[in-house]
């Protein structure tokens, strides 16, 4: 006796399911004919799942070492951070003494006729090295020898912070 079973068996096909309708001729009873198990999409989700799992982890874990790291980024911003805290710390103190040589020390001339004694009173080892010969007139200015005594001052506050560090 042939018996003709139609039955409908899923097919998996890259995560989406095609459903077919097929006639067969069969001898054997319809419990036998069953369709393809739905295992491999059962599996699929759960590989998923751990993916979406692994997913989660790795966000995580760089938000935490963005998070750690984020300080020392903000520190350095850049490879020069550290000399560029200290240029800017030396010309704080350089203006500051320029303050209070031209408002305290030189306050009895006019600004425009006090440059040699605010020169003199920054630094009068720097002044008798750049001016000492030819000291510059009232209102005179002469670029080159002011940026060579700035570098002189400069480079004697160094000196001086440093020798103060050793002292400690």
């Amino acid at each position: 006796m042939t018996q003709h079973v139609e039955y409908t068996a899923s097919f998996v096909d890259l995560g989406a399911t095609a459903q077919r309708n097929t006639t067969m001729a069969t001898d054997t009873p319809q419990h036998d004919q069953r369709p393809i198990p739905r295992r491999r999409q059962v599996q699929r989700k759960s590989k998923e799942g751990s993916n979406a799992f692994l997913v989660w982890a790795v966000k995580i874990l760089l938000v935490l070492l963005i998070l750690f790291m984020l300080p020392k980024l903000v520190e350095g911003r850049g490879r020069n951070a550290k000399k560029k805290r200290q240029r800017r710390k030396q010309e704080v103190m350089l203006s500051d003494t320029r303050k209070i040589c031209e408002h305290q020390v030189c306050s009895q001339w006019i600004p425009e006729e006090s440059m040699n004694c605010v020169q003199m009173c920054l630094s009068p080892a720097c002044y008798q090295d750049v001016y000492g010969s030819t000291p510059i007139e009232d209102g005179e200015i002469n670029v080159d020898r002011a940026r060579d005594f700035e570098k002189c001052v400069k480079e004697e506050m160094r000196l001086a912070r440093k020798r103060q560090r050793l002292s400690r």
